[in-house]
C-alpha cells in the first residue's frame, strides 16, 4: 500500500525579510539621490600645499566647476565659460613647496572703469586678445549683480598690479566705473565677504587699492569705490610689519 507523501508549505518569510525587500529600492533611490546631492554641493577649497595640487586642479579638473571660500560661493571657470590659457605666454606658479598662505601677503582692489554689465568672459578676452597675456589678470572678478567668480586660479601669480608687482598678491575687480558712480550694494556686500573669507583663509592680508600699488599713476578702484574699501580697512592689522 503506497503512502501519500505529506507536503509541507514554505515557511513564511520573516516580518524583518519582507520589510527589507519592500525597503531595497527605496533604500537604493535615496543612496543615489543623496550622492546626487553631494556632487552638487560647493566643494571647499584644498589645502594649500603643495601649491601646484590646487593651481593645476582649477585648470585641468574635468568639472572646473564653483567652490565655497570660507562663506562665498565661488563661480568657478567651466561654469562661467572662460577660455583655456594659453600656457606658452607665461604662466609663473608659487613655490610648489611652500603653503600658498606664507606666500600671499595682500589683496589689490580693482574696478573695470567701463560699464557694470562687463563679464568676466570678456574682460579675460580682452586680457587675452587685446593685452596678449596668457589668461585673465585677476583672481577674483565681481560682476553687477555681486556675483563671486572665479579668475586666473589663486596658485598662479596674478597680472594685474603692474610689472613686477604682482607676487605675493591677489586680484580682486568689481565690474563698473567708480570715479563716476558708486558701487551697487549687492557689489559691496560680495566684496566684504571675499575680502573677510581671504582674509581667514591667509591670515592677516593687507588689502590695497591698485593707485596704492601701481608706478604709473591711476584711479583704480575710483574715488566711490576706494573711499568704501578705506573705511573697511580701517583698524584693521597688517600682515607685514
Amino acid at each position: 500500500m503506497r503512502t501519500k507523501r505529506r507536503r509541507t508549505c514554505p515557511s513564511p518569510p520573516a516580518p524583518w525579510s519582507l520589510a527589507a525587500a519592500r525597503l531595497a529600492p527605496l533604500l537604493a533611490l535615496t543612496a543615489v539621490s543623496c550622492a546626487s546631492l553631494v556632487r552638487r554641493a560647493l566643494p571647499a577649497v584644498p589645502e594649500q600645499g603643495p601649491v601646484a595640487a590646487f593651481a593645476e586642479a582649477r585648470y585641468y579638473a574635468a568639472h572646473g566647476g564653483d567652490y565655497a571660500l570660507g562663506g562665498v560661493a565661488v563661480i568657478g571657470r567651466a561654469t562661467s565659460g572662460l577660455l583655456s590659457p594659453v600656457f606658452a605666454r607665461g604662466l609663473t606658479t608659487y613655490d610648489h613647496g611652500r603653503l600658498l598662505a606664507e606666500q600671499l601677503y595682500s589683496v589689490v582692489v580693482h574696478h573695470t572703469a567701463g560699464r557694470a554689465d562687463e563679464t568676466v568672459l570678456s574682460v579675460q578676452r580682452f586680457h587675452m586678445e587685446t593685452r596678449g597675456w596668457a589668461d585673465i589678470g585677476y583672481h577674483f572678478f565681481i560682476d553687477g549683480a555681486g556675483r563671486v567668480f572665479e579668475g586666473r586660479p589663486l596658485g598662479y601669480v596674478g597680472a594685474h598690479a603692474g610689472e613686477g608687482r604682482n607676487q605675493g598678491r591677489v586680484g580682486v575687480c568689481v565690474a563698473g566705473n567708480f570715479e563716476t558712480g558708486e558701487p551697487a550694494p549687492a557689489q559691496l556686500a560680495a566684496l566684504w565677504a571675499l575680502l573677510a573669507a581671504l582674509d581667514d583663509r591667509f591670515g592677516g592680508l593687507d588689502i590695497l587699492l591698485h593707485r596704492e600699488v601701481r608706478a604709473e599713476p591711476t584711479d583704480c578702484p575710483g574715488r566711490f569705490l576706494a573711499a568704501e574699501v578705506e573705511r573697511f580697512r580701517a583698524g584693521r592689522k597688517s600682515k607685514r610689519p
